[in-house]
């Protein structure tokens, strides 16, 4: 059984910092193969490493980069 991540190092020791509230670990059956993976419960896809990267670095769903990005989307189209 693989060993959990260890919390992210923040300069502040009472500080932790654990990600988006939204991003939860489940696993994939596909091809009689179990993998892990990555799931946002606000529904947006989380199919990189990056993409699991910036997941980690904002504090809840308020800093989501996927709403940043369709924000600058709409605004850019308007």
């Amino acid at each position: 059984m693989p060993a959990a991540e260890p919390a992210p190092v923040t300069d502040d020791e009472s500080e932790l910092h654990f990600g988006c509230s939204m991003l939860r670990r489940t696993r994939l059956y596909l091809k009689g193969r179990d993998r892990p993976a990555m799931r946002c419960s606000l529904g947006y896809s989380v199919r990189t490493e990056e993409d699991k990267r910036r997941c980690l670095a904002v504090e809840g769903p308020s800093e989501c980069w996927h709403l940043a990005a369709a924000k600058r989307a709409t605004t850019q189209t308007s």
